[in-house]
């Protein structure tokens, strides 16, 4: 008799990827059996058998179906879905991606840095209007690049940047050496870190204690000048905050790809900022080819009954 094949969902959201990851997962595991689910219909046939979950996130109440369930691998970093259903998630391992989204978040902070000292709308502004108007850039060497959030991520963010040599300090909730960055502060000290920052790259994961981490007041101790990037999750500065630093020249500016409410609405007074970039959460974007080497090296280790890697834990957060 043939033994019964082990089930494992594939649920991105995005068909085209689904089914790349399931002929790259069938021909490395013949030994599992791979669905995908092309309708809410069939997603829910499909939950009752699932042992594991390879996706973003799923509705609560979907999540009840799934009574096999043994292993959840989120294809990203972020787990807030997942937290708040963690009721739902007895029994049930829950892991994430930290690797693949270093390298194009840290790509997007560093080009929209470098847009920002090099006055790139300005420059776009007078070529439009045909002006010849020469000014002198702001450098990114010898400039000072604060992070918030010294997880993979983070460090990767720090690495980039001080290639192009740029002094990275960082902060966290103790102090403690981080590679490529030359000073990580506490932060019971972080009135002293953000005054030094010519530029903010915010990197923290979704959490009760990173949300409105980017208060009006730690807005206010920045160094004068100061440009902000957001690449990790759009809880830890609130809009309302943004614009009023905005307003009142606490920062220069910004590059935002993260957001309280996404999409951001039409109706956001940020839409008109000169001075702020907005993208549409796109700095850490997976492709299949990226995310699927950590995808096959741990479910490589959960059918042989190994520890996983990136294990989450859902009270935290992370």
């Amino acid at each position: 008799m043939e033994a019964v094949k082990r089930s494992v969902l594939i649920h991105t959201g995005r068909a085209k990827q689904d089914a790349l990851l399931r002929e790259a997962i069938e021909r490395a595991f013949p030994q599992v059996r791979v669905v995908t689910a092309a309708s809410e219909t069939a997603l829910r046939e499909l939950l009752p058998e699932v042992e594991i979950i390879l996706g973003w996130s799923m509705p609560s109440e979907l999540l009840a179906q799934a009574s096999r369930l043994r292993w959840y691998q989120v294809i990203g970093a972020g787990v807030e879905p997942l937290v708040a259903a963690r009721d739902r998630l007895h029994g049930v391992m829950v892991t994430n991606l930290r690797g693949p989204f270093g390298g194009p978040m840290a790509e997007y902070a560093l080009t929209y840095a470098l847009a920002h000292l090099q006055r790139l709308r300005a420059v776009e502004a007078a070529q439009r209007r045909r002006v010849w108007e020469p000014f002198i850039p702001a450098r990114l060497d010898g400039s000072t690049v604060g992070i918030a959030g010294l997880g993979a991520v983070g460090v990767e963010i720090a690495q980039r940047f001080a290639a192009l040599r740029a002094h990275v300090i960082g902060v966290r909730r103790s102090a403690g050496a981080a590679a490529h960055v030359e000073r990580v502060y506490p932060l019971a000290e972080i009135d002293a870190f953000l005054a030094r920052c010519d530029v903010l790259v915010l990197a923290l994961p979704a959490t009760e204690e990173t949300r409105g981490f980017l208060s009006s007041d730690r807005l206010a101790m920045l160094k004068a000048g100061c440009f902000l990037i957001n690449v990790g999750r759009g809880s830890a500065v609130a809009e309302r905050d943004l614009l009023t630093a905005l307003d009142r020249g606490w920062i220069a500016g910004a590059a935002l790809d993260v957001f309280e409410e996404e999409p951001l609405s039409a109706d956001s007074a940020l839409w008109s900022r000169e001075e702020v970039f907005i993208t549409p959460h796109i700095s850490g974007i997976n492709r299949p080819e990226d995310v699927l080497p950590p995808l096959l090296d741990n479910l490589r280790l959960y059918l042989a009954g190994e520890p996983l890697q990136n294990v989450v834990d859902l009270v935290r957060g992370y």
